[in-house]
Formats: C-alpha cells, structure tokens, sequence
C-alpha cells in the first residue's frame, strides 16, 4: 500500500546458441543454446546482477523438469532442443526484497542475442541500498524515502492522541482514511467475513501527509 521507494534498472538476459551437427528432431535441427542475466549500471555497461538472488527459468513444458532455478549469478541456464517458446524468468532480490518477472523468448534466428527489461528495485532495505550504490545513483529515492518514513511517525504520534481528541475530530480522520482510493479498494478485495487489519505504514504518502497536515492545523 505505501510507496515504497524505488530505482528503473535495466536487465539483461543474454542468449547463445547454435546447431549441433547432423543432428535432427522431428525434422528440426537440434540446437545448444544458454540464457544468462545481468544487469546494466547508470553509466550502460553490463555487470554482474548481484542485486539477484535466485533465478528460475519456465521452459516449455516438453522439457524434462520444466522449472530450473540458480541461485549464483550469471544464473546460466544450458540446454538443447529444436524448438523456439516463451520463458518465463522468475527472479527473487537479495535479502527479501521482492520478485519480479521477465517474459524471454528463445528464437534461433540469431547466433547470440540479448534482450533488456525494465524493472522498479526497491530501495528501502539497507543491505539492499549498499548493493544498489555500488552500480547506481540512488540519493533521489532515498530522499523520498526519507520524506515517507517522516510522515509515518508524525501520523502515528497523531493518532496515539485519538483517545482524547473530540469525536467529530476523530470521525472526520477515520473518514478521510475510509474515503481514500487505495483503501477503498483494500477493503472491496477484502473478503466480507475476515477482520481487515492496515497498519499506518502501510498507508499511502498522500493519504499520510493529508493527515499530517490536517492534524497540524488543529493544533495550530
């Protein structure tokens, strides 16, 4: 729910093959090839994608074992087959910061190819950040992620004081919050007979510096 702050970085999956001679399948020559990940740095050149922790290729479902996952980068991949498909590449960031997804395709009209996704890299996990600063300028996303770990306290020293606030000052917050967007469409996704439970965190920036704002002037 609450923007977590975050980087564009560029992935690269590289792909290699090439026919294995006089041999054929079903008509089709049978080829070696090999998929590999990195990732570019700010300045577009290619390093190791140590951002990553695991990888797990989805080959077309004819292969023995379908789903092959590595856990060191590159993250080679190495196979045979006569067949061009779609693979999916599911990804896991270090120290639990998230997946994402790369959709690839294996085509043999080149002897070696290389394939760029965009993807969003959080930024909110120290550990994380010290990985990202090694290849990327992220002093703007952690600057906004300063701003929202500011209005996360400054709402939740707010809201302590509800208990003794006046009901109608308390009814106007709790409707402010009910009345967002993002909240709203929590509460439809959220089944009817389960308690739904949100913690400030998680709210969305807006919605913290509205609050924050409104709060203030009370005070004021």
């Amino acid at each position: 729910m609450a923007d977590i702050p975050f980087i564009n970085v560029t992935i690269r999956v590289k792909t290699r093959q090439d026919k294995i001679a006089d041999e054929c399948i079903e008509g089709f020559p049978l080829r070696r090839w090999s998929f590999e990940v990195c990732m570019l740095d700010k300045n577009g050149k290619e390093v190791t994608a140590d951002i990553i922790q695991s990888c797990a290729y989805y080959l077309h479902s004819s292969f023995t074992n379908p789903i092959r996952s590595f856990k060191n980068p590159p993250f080679r991949l190495e196979e045979e087959g006569w067949g061009q498909f779609d693979c999916k590449i599911a990804c896991q960031f270090i120290f639990n910061g998230g997946q994402f997804s790369l959709n690839h395709k294996l085509i043999f009209s080149y002897a070696e190819y290389a394939i760029d996704f965009n993807i969003k890299v959080p930024v909110h996990i120290p550990e994380l950040q010290d990985k990202l600063k090694m290849h990327f300028d992220i002093s703007h996303a952690i600057s906004q992620e300063t701003t929202e770990e500011y209005n996360v306290v400054a709402v939740s020293k707010w809201l302590k004081k509800l208990p003794t606030m006046d009901e109608d000052v308390v009814s106007e917050i709790v409707d402010k919050v009910l009345q967002h967007p993002a909240i709203k469409s929590e509460l439809n996704n959220n089944p009817i007979n389960e308690t739904f439970k949100m913690d400030v965190s998680q709210f969305p920036n807006d919605l913290l510096e509205e609050i924050t704002d409104f709060m203030s002037k009370l005070n004021n």
